[in-house]
């Protein structure tokens, strides 16, 4: 395996590791003498642009010299093989429970006395890989949208391991490539042995989630889905109000269905108050309002019931509005 420590701090918000083609993968395993600057790693040093990178031996161990101040606790370790998910492993990690002002909980690993850091192990797990090439018309925006995508994986057999894939342990996780881009032809690793569902959801504009699958790939095997279209939403307006009637700026405006997953994208409202979501025909969840100056049990939210119907209902008021409440 690759073990790569990037130098890029947006590449965890972006794409991530590249998803690399076989005939790329047998250039790198064919380096006898591992060299960092061989030019068969240029693929991944295109992309993550590396501080250091190491090839794992025969047991699955590796060594990576850093210095301090080249170690971030939010910048991952990324381990990377042919037809397995990305792993990564961090020096800093979440833990159960929150700080006296509300943040999540880290704990960070600390070096022995001769300075070594022991990481967890990464756990890799069986990929196949999607290609897709993700329609949006660029005349409706100023600047190229991204599009988010979540994946998750159900086996009727109920596999043991599967629940490992989604839980972080100890600074060990499955990577999951959580952003696209438009108009382009692009592939992104999905876990495989078990029935996959994907959801796309373009991060502005009128657009609203796209549900595929289910879709079962064995390792290695490569689905092309082609070229997919996001459905457009209908325009709502939100209205965020303080318990004295006077409206609420920069409140972060959420959809969920009614299994409280996303069906928008997350806004924000103006200094009137008001915030545009966009909504599918025929359905219906709930609206969530939330101050992001605040977080964990002390987070500011309220949340409404919210039903729509087809396009025929576009254009129409609704009385009401969001009455923003703080929790005791």
């Amino acid at each position: 395996a690759i073990v790569c420590y990037p130098d890029v701090d947006s590449v965890p918000t972006l794409s991530g590791p590249p998803v690399l083609q076989p005939e790329l993968w047998q250039a790198i395993h064919q380096i006898r003498h591992f060299d960092p600057d061989h030019p068969a790693l240029d693929p991944i040093r295109a992309v993550l642009r590396p501080v250091q990178i190491a090839r794992t031996d025969a047991y699955g161990r590796f060594e990576i010299a850093l210095a301090p101040y080249q170690i971030e606790g939010h910048r991952p370790f990324y381990v990377l093989q042919q037809d397995y998910l990305p792993a990564t492993l961090h020096v800093e990690y979440a833990v159960p429970g929150v700080d006296p002002q509300g943040m999540p909980m880290r704990q960070r690993l600390q070096p022995d006395p001769s300075g070594i850091v022991d990481l967890p192990a990464a756990r890799l797990f069986p990929a196949g890989s999607v290609r897709i090439h993700i329609l949006v018309p660029e005349s409706e925006f100023d600047i190229a949208p991204r599009i988010r995508v979540y994946w998750w994986g159900r086996d009727p057999g109920d596999l043991p391991w599967l629940p490992l894939v989604y839980t972080p342990y100890q600074g060990s996780s499955v990577w999951r490539t959580p952003r696209l881009l438009q108009n382009q032809d692009q592939a992104f690793q999905v876990l495989a042995g078990v029935d996959i569902y994907i959801e796309l959801n373009c991060l502005s504009g009128p657009y609203t989630p796209l549900n595929l699958g289910p879709f079962r790939l064995e390792q290695g095997q490569v689905l092309d889905l082609g070229r997919v279209e996001l459905p457009k939403g209908i325009p709502v307006t939100v209205k965020v109000l303080d318990p004295a009637g006077r409206p609420v700026p920069d409140m972060t405006v959420t959809c969920t269905g009614p299994d409280r997953q996303l069906v928008s994208v997350r806004t924000h409202t103006d200094r009137h108050g008001e915030a545009t979501v966009y909504l599918a025909p025929n359905s219906s969840g709930w609206i969530i309002a939330q101050d992001p100056r605040t977080s964990g049990p002390r987070q500011d939210e309220y949340s409404t019931a919210f039903a729509i119907g087809g396009q025929e209902d576009a254009g129409k008021e609704s009385a009401g509005c969001l009455l923003l409440k703080r929790r005791p």
